[in-house]
């Protein structure tokens, strides 16, 4: 017997929802504990533009590599 355990509690939902999208058909959802919960929320943990953001991209095609804010891109017609 095949048991779906449909409840995360590991990472913010902005970043569990891609995986529920792509592997688990919308089925896996972010526990309410962690669905908001960012970096600032941890003891000694400041919040900043980089800290108080569920998800930063790191632009790894520049040798210093960059966070990109606010940015989208596509790959085989899906949104990332």
């Amino acid at each position: 017997q095949t048991v779906f355990l449909d409840t995360q509690y590991r990472m913010h939902a902005t970043i569990s929802d891609w995986a529920s999208t792509v592997m688990y058909a919308g089925g896996l959802t972010a526990a309410p504990e962690v669905r908001s919960r960012l970096l600032p929320n941890t003891p000694g943990v400041a919040a900043n533009e980089t800290t108080s953001s569920a998800m930063l991209l790191l632009d790894t095609r520049k040798a210093s590599g960059s966070l990109t804010y606010g940015c989208s891109e596509a790959q085989s017609g899906a949104s990332l």
